[in-house]
């Protein structure tokens, strides 16, 4: 598995070369998504996600963004329990990739939070 704060200064890279070649580009980032609860209690592969890794590297992506005052769209608690877990019936039977209703709710945050450029 490769360390989440080598991921994130490949995706800091990226974001440099956009704001360079497209300095006029307004730029978002969105948290790397929960998977469900499943993965954090019954899946025992070593390389599966689970929200304990997605939530290290969305640390580094939280501090990255702030070095680069680049807005962080932060969605993930709308798919998470009290415990930090995804709820299983948000997502597909791969426990990952999320189902239409969730993506609907995603997108509803999304529209009802907007990040409006200097506020």
């Amino acid at each position: 598995a490769v360390p989440p704060d080598e991921i994130v200064a490949h995706y800091k890279a990226f974001l440099l070369d956009v704001m360079e070649k497209a300095p006029e580009t307004q730029i978002i980032v969105h948290n790397i998504m929960p998977v469900a609860a499943y993965m954090d209690t019954l899946d025992t592969r070593p390389w599966a996600p689970t929200n304990k890794k997605i939530n290290d590297a969305n640390y580094f992506i939280v501090r990255m963004c702030e070095e680069l005052d680049i807005p962080f769209l932060y969605t993930a608690p709308i798919l998470k329990d009290e415990n930090g877990l995804g709820y299983d019936q948000y997502y597909y039977n791969d426990h990952i990739h999320l189902t239409s209703t969730a993506q609907q709710m995603v997108y509803e945050y999304i529209i009802t939070h907007p990040y409006l450029d200097g506020n």
